[in-house]
């Protein structure tokens, strides 16, 4: 395709204005900025926002029914067409073929051609709309109609783009011999949602790093606290300045607004480059190059590959934190978690003293969902709790900031099946712990005697 002309027209004076003039200003305006965008961030287009008719694709037809997107030669698709019939495409003549492998929907626009009419030919490019009733803005009055030009959009299923368009794949589809759905493909992106997909993959080992961190914290406090220094203690601790020399950066860019796609994986890259080092002789892999059209796969290298790493770090506990909604921290139980005495742990919040936090725990209620009731009535604050300073057994120590207690299962207060409720009727934000988390031991180390 030949490439438009960037070179601006040479206006002069008398000069005899036609619509070619103001025509070639918009393609050379428009032309620059694609020209900019390819060459200085090539990875640029994706899709914005995409809605799916879930009742529609179960029966065999593809219809968005919300649409933004930025097409690879810069043409920006604002919202779904209007003049049109439906964007859609039906599905139930490939089902033999989707049953057989996951095809590709993609969202195609005829190519801009120099010295052609966009809105005309076999397959324009634009069609013409109107903008009806558009105001004079400096008077408000003397409504026009006005003429716009409409990309002319469609959708194509195939494992590879159709031929002589500009192409954008935003799902991909399967048939499972009862209904059509999509597949967990994720489509190029010029923005990361962290809510969702990679976004919300990338949060999780985050998260995960967050909590090896603490686990490390806990040794590394246990063997200063003994005084046993060594090699050992050595080891602990150069483990755990490299998981905090990746994780501070990877955390900046993960709760940054508008982050890319590459942006973040070459974080996360470096995140993987750190933590190779935890394992001893661990020869880095060689990774895939990013690819914008797979980002699932181009993330997923990654973190599997941390995960792995963290994995190495064996831990006598895992942590599960309660959930806080107004001034109530709830877990569900599960069985795997019940002995007789529950290991909990409660975050102070900045400037809260140790007593605060102490005091919090010693008024708070203690009980499942189903007993909430009869703790109100009786005036009782439920299950007992004892301050603890450290679970050997599980090498677990109250590091600053972080406040131990026991929790004994008593049956007339807790249902081991029930939802684990803990609040505070006379806290406040300002006096309420931050988290509460629940310290399971991998191996029912619940069972010894805890001191």
């Amino acid at each position: 395709m030949a490439k438009p002309n960037l070179n601006p027209i040479q206006w002069y004076e008398g000069m005899l204005l036609m619509p070619q003039h103001f025509q070639q200003t918009d393609v050379r305006v428009e032309s620059l900025i694609a020209y900019y965008l390819q060459n200085s961030f090539p990875y640029f287009w994706g899709v914005l926002n995409l809605k799916v008719d879930e009742a529609l694709l179960t029966s065999g037809t593809f219809r968005p029914i919300e649409l933004e997107a930025i097409m690879p030669d810069g043409l920006t698709i604002s919202a779904l067409p209007e003049t049109q019939t439906a964007l859609e495409v039906n599905l139930r003549p490939i089902r033999n073929q989707l049953q057989k492998a996951p095809q590709f929907i993609y969202l195609c626009i005829p190519p801009q051609k120099i010295h052609e009419t966009p809105q005309k030919g076999e397959v324009p490019r634009y069609i013409s709309a109107l903008s009806s009733q558009v105001i004079d803005m400096n008077t408000g009055e003397q409504p026009v109609d006005i003429p716009l030009l409409e990309p002319n959009i469609s959708l194509h299923v195939g494992s590879e783009p159709p031929p002589h368009y500009v192409t954008l794949p935003i799902a991909q589809v399967t048939y499972d011999t009862k209904s059509f759905s999509l597949t967990h493909y994720l489509p190029p992106q010029p923005q990361i949602d962290l809510s969702s997909g990679v976004g919300a993959l990338c949060n999780e080992l985050s998260e995960r790093l967050r909590l090896k961190l603490g686990y490390l914290q806990q040794r590394v406090q246990t063997v200063e606290e003994k005084a046993i220094k060594g090699t050992f203690f050595q080891e602990i601790e150069d483990i755990r300045l490299k998981l905090v020399a990746g994780l501070l950066p990877y955390n900046a860019i993960l709760s940054s607004k508008g982050v890319s796609p590459l942006l973040l994986f070459r974080e996360i890259c470096s995140l993987a480059g750190l933590i190779s080092g935890v394992k001893y002789g661990e020869i880095p892999p060689s990774f895939h190059g990013y690819d914008h059209l797979d980002l699932r796969r181009t993330f997923s290298q990654v973190i599997d590959y941390i995960q792995k790493i963290l994995d190495e770090i064996q831990e006598s506990y895992t942590v599960i934190p309660f959930t806080l909604k107004d001034r109530l921290f709830s877990l569900q139980l599960q069985s795997a978690w019940v002995r007789d005495r529950l290991i909990l742990g409660a975050t102070a919040q900045a400037g809260m003293e140790t007593e605060d936090l102490i005091r919090w725990i010693n008024n708070c209620v203690i009980v499942t969902d189903k007993n909430i009731i009869l703790a109100r009535d009786n005036r009782v604050l439920g299950a007992e709790r004892t301050i603890v300073s450290e679970v050997p057994v599980l090498n677990l120590v109250a590091t600053s900031g972080v406040q131990l207690f026991v929790v004994e299962l008593d049956p007339r207060y807790i249902d081991p099946k029930g939802i684990l409720c803990i609040f505070n009727i006379s806290d406040d934000e300002a006096t309420r712990p931050t988290q509460v988390v629940l310290y399971n031991s991998k191996e029912n180390l619940q069972e010894k005697k805890i001191n």
